[in-house]
C-alpha cells in the first residue's frame, strides 16, 4: 500500500482505534479488548523460523501483520493481528494461516529454548522441548480490506480448495478469513469518533456523496490517512496545505475527483472513437466551459485535447440551437 500502508499502520497502532475496530467487527461490540491493556507486539516473525530455512519466501510471510497486540486475560494473554488490505488477494486465507502459523511456532520457540536453558530433563526432538503443562497463546486475526471493488476472493481456507469428495469435506480442517470491507461497513456502529470518521469518510467518496456531512469538518491528519487510502492527491495536497491541527472542508475536494473522473473517461472516449452516450457527455462539458467564458484553445488544453476536435464539437453546439 506504499504510504497508504505507513498512515494506516500509524492508526491502528493507536490502542483505542485497534479496540474498538475489533470489538464492533469481532466481538459485536462487546468491550472485550481495552486499550488501557493492549501492548504492542513485534510484527517481524522471521525469528521464528529456523535459520536454515529463511528463504526470501518464507521471510516475506514473516512480516505478514502490519498490527501486532496481546492483552492479557487474567494470568495468560492473546494476540491480536491486523492486516492492512488496498487490493484483492485471492491468497488472502492462506497468507493469514501462515502468519497465526509462525506466530505459534515462534512461541515454541521460546518454550523450548526456556525449557532447554532450565535444564529441565523435557525430552525434544530436532526442533522443540515443550513439555505436558506448555501452553501457547490464541491468535485472533482481522484484515481490514479498502478498496472500491467489492471483495470478491474466498473468505476461508475451503474457499481457496479445489472439489473434493464429500467424505474429505468432513475431515479438511477449515481456517475462515476475518475481513471487515470499509466500502461496506455500514452495519458497524463504532463507538470511537476517528474510527467512525475514517470508515464514513471512505464510504462517502467510493459513493461520491458529496453532501455528506462527515466530509464538511475532517481534521488534516484525518484527511491525509483517508486521501493516501484512496489514491487521491487533491485530497492529500489540501491536507498539507492545512495548518497543524486544522480541519478542511472536503467537499470540494470530492466534487473535483469527480469532475477530474469524469473528464478522464470523456477524453478516453474520444480516443476510443466516442459512442453517442459519452460524445453527449462531452458536448454538455464543453458547453459549460464556453458559458465560463472559456476558449476553445483554452478548453483543448484543460481537456488534453486536439483544438480541431474541440472546434467539431462547438460547431454541433451551433447548429444544435441555430
Amino acid at each position: 500500500m506504499g504510504k497508504a500502508d505507513t498512515k494506516t499502520k500509524e492508526f491502528w497502532r493507536n490502542n483505542e482505534h485497534f479496540a474498538d475496530l475489533f470489538n464492533t467487527v469481532l466481538f459485536g461490540g462487546q468491550q472485550v479488548l481495552r486499550a488501557e491493556e493492549l501492548q504492542e507486539k513485534d510484527s517481524d516473525l522471521s525469528a521464528s523460523v529456523p535459520a536454515r530455512s529463511r528463504s526470501d519466501y518464507v521471510k516475506m510471510l514473516a512480516k505478514a501483520s502490519d498490527v501486532v497486540k496481546k492483552q492479557s486475560f487474567g494470568i495468560e494473554f492473546s494476540i491480536f493481528t491486523l492486516q492492512n488490505q488496498s487490493r484483492i488477494d485471492y491468497s488472502m486465507p492462506v497468507r493469514e494461516l501462515a502468519d497465526s502459523a509462525l506466530i505459534y511456532l515462534g512461541e515454541c520457540r521460546a518454550i523450548s529454548e526456556r525449557n532447554r536453558a532450565r535444564r529441565e530433563g523435557i525430552p525434544f526432538d530436532e526442533l522443540f522441548s515443550i513439555g505436558r503443562d506448555d501452553r501457547i497463546h490464541a491468535v485472533i486475526s482481522l484484515t481490514v480490506y479498502y478498496g472500491e471493488r467489492p471483495w470478491d476472493g474466498p473468505r476461508s481456507l475451503r474457499g481457496m480448495m479445489a472439489d473434493m469428495p464429500a467424505a474429505l469435506e468432513k475431515i479438511v480442517p477449515d481456517y475462515p478469513l476475518n475481513l471487515v470491507e470499509v466500502r461496506s461497513s455500514d452495519q458497524y456502529a463504532f463507538s470511537n469518533p476517528d474510527v467512525a470518521t475514517l470508515f464514513a469518510l471512505i464510504r462517502s467518496i467510493y459513493r461520491k456523496d458529496v453532501n455528506a456531512r462527515v466530509l464538511r469538518r475532517v481534521s488534516a491528519d484525518m484527511a491525509m490517512t483517508v486521501g493516501e487510502i484512496v489514491k487521491s492527491e487533491k485530497i492529500v495536497t489540501l491536507a498539507r496545505k492545512s495548518r497543524k491541527g486544522g480541519e478542511i472542508n472536503m467537499c470540494q475536494a470530492l466534487d473535483e475527483m469527480m469532475q477530474d473522473s469524469k473528464e478522464d473517461g470523456i477524453r478516453q472516449g474520444m480516443k476510443e472513437g466516442v459512442s453517442k452516450g459519452k460524445l453527449e457527455a462531452y458536448k454538455d462539458l464543453v458547453r459549460k466551459k464556453l458559458a465560463k467564458g472559456k476558449t476553445a484553445e483554452q478548453i483543448a488544453e484543460e481537456l488534453e485535447e486536439q483544438a480541431d476536435k474541440i472546434f467539431e464539437i462547438i460547431a454541433m453546439l451551433q447548429g444544435e440551437t441555430a
